[in-house]
């Protein structure tokens, strides 16, 4: 089994490897992470094992409603039909927030949805400016984080 120094070094080397993928061009750029289990349990390491919550990584769009004032930023998910935590104690379904970043997000950056077995999600958002924008996908059951990514985009 390798030591923690091991695979802080392998965590590393996998960020610097994402990082450069992300300045190699336009598009949908992933980065997911399965929080441990509750039980202290951990998660599978690979990061490039398809997300456990969702059919696809996801989809990032964008238009420009009105050139040079306002555009929209779009974020589309398609959850599991049977996700791996169907409801929490109190019979409630986990909760989808997306928290988008970048320089200039109008309104509230943040969304939430309840997660309903194989449905589309999809979220929206105004933005008045070019630049990188950063959409952190989280799932929350029982008032625990049970999975996050981040995806990157930029806005020309």
């Amino acid at each position: 089994m390798p030591s923690a120094a091991a695979k802080k070094t392998s965590v590393i080397v996998l960020l610097s490897v994402v990082g450069a993928l992300l300045l190699a061009g336009p598009g949908c750029r992933l980065f997911e992470s399965n929080k441990p289990a509750a039980d202290g349990t951990s998660a599978a390491d690979d990061t490039d094992a398809p997300a456990p919550w969702f059919q696809h990584a996801p989809t990032i769009s964008f238009a420009h409603v009105q050139p040079g004032v306002r555009s929209e930023f779009y974020l589309d998910l398609v959850a599991l039909p049977k996700p791996p935590i169907a409801h929490d104690q109190d019979g409630e379904p986990p909760q989808v927030s997306v928290t988008l970043s970048g320089p200039g997000v109008m309104g509230e950056p943040r969304e939430t949805r309840p997660y309903r077995n194989g449905q589309p999600l999809h979220f929206s958002w105004s933005i008045s400016r070019f630049g990188q924008y950063t959409a952190v996908v989280s799932v929350v059951n029982d008032s625990q984080e049970v999975y996050r990514a981040e995806a990157k985009e930029t806005v020309r």
